[in-house]
């Protein structure tokens, strides 16, 4: 008896196998951000390095639910532009890496004869902030520190699907609540908001 329940699992893996598509993709794109470093400053114009784009790759998994839609999921890798400033009166330097790592549960669209599909989806941005900090004191001060941020997200596209395994796509997103702040301690309290909005363009390939 559990021999035909092996083998009826595994006929249903191979069937959903059949329908469903994988794919990874690759992107670049833009995205709003804040930050409260001229705040730190002696000088009143230090030089900020405030930076928007973004790059990254996606893991795609998507399966048909109906003849015109489909349910799926994407994970993601993501690098931004550092953020960083640099004091001009004593020359000190206070930067932020910052790389984010989406999951988005979408619904894709996919109308019958047309080469356009539309996806909406949400879910939830795993980040990993890094903050360093870098004083002309005496003595100098060299400190870093590293902190996990986690915010929601919704995200939406439309998707042009060049062939049965090339597509190109125009995303765009919205974060929430997606602050990395620090907290060394004798220093006021750094922060890098990217709430708001961000978008990309997307290669990607299906298998």
């Amino acid at each position: 008896m559990k021999k035909i329940y092996i083998a009826l699992l595994a006929v249903m893996a191979l069937s959903v196998a059949a329908s469903a598509e994988v794919g990874i993709g690759l992107k670049g794109g833009i995205f709003q951000q804040d930050n409260n470093l001229q705040n730190l400053a002696l000088s009143s114009s230090p030089s900020i390095s405030n930076d928007k784009y973004f790059g990254g790759a996606e893991f795609i998994f998507q399966d048909w639910i109906a003849t015109t839609g489909m349910l799926g999921f994407k994970i993601g890798a993501e690098f931004r532009a550092p953020l960083k400033m640099t004091d001009d009166i004593l020359n000190d330097e206070f930067k932020n890496d910052f790389y984010s790592f989406p999951v988005t549960l979408y619904y894709k669209f996919v109308p019958e004869c047309s080469m356009i599909n539309f996806w909406l989806g949400g879910g939830v941005t795993v980040a990993y902030s890094r903050w360093a900090v870098d004083m002309n004191n005496y003595p100098p001060v060299n400190m870093s520190e590293s902190d996990i941020v986690v915010f929601p997200h919704l995200k939406a596209g439309i998707e042009l699907r060049a062939t049965q395994h090339v597509a190109l796509g125009l995303d765009v997103g919205y974060n929430f609540a997606a602050k990395a702040n620090s907290s060394f301690a004798g220093l006021s309290q750094m922060q890098r908001d990217i709430t708001g909005f961000e978008g990309n363009l997307a290669l990607r390939f299906y298998f």
